[in-house]
């Protein structure tokens, strides 16, 4: 499906870094969310997680939106024993 107004090359590269960028700070989060003892902390941190999440949702609808190709991303040692059972 085209779009009447395609993003540009340089948009599309500004959008997959932030989609990168958000990304990362999302699974470094992940883990500083799991190890922390302190609770006034894990509840700062979590409502960071809530914000980037959004944001990397919005993304990835922009990149259906404008048909690009996402890769896949690993799960984590918790998820694939979730998935795997």
């Amino acid at each position: 499906m085209k779009d009447k107004n395609p993003i540009s090359s340089s948009e599309l590269g500004t959008l997959w870094l932030t989609y990168q960028e958000k990304t990362m700070i999302l699974r470094i989060l992940e883990y500083f969310i799991e190890k922390s003892d302190d609770q006034q902390a894990k509840n700062i941190m979590g409502g960071l997680w809530q914000q980037l999440s959004y944001y990397v949702t919005k993304i990835k609808e922009i990149f259906q939106e404008q048909g690009v190709v996402v890769l896949v991303q690993r799960l984590r040692q918790s998820e694939r024993k979730h998935v795997n059972g």
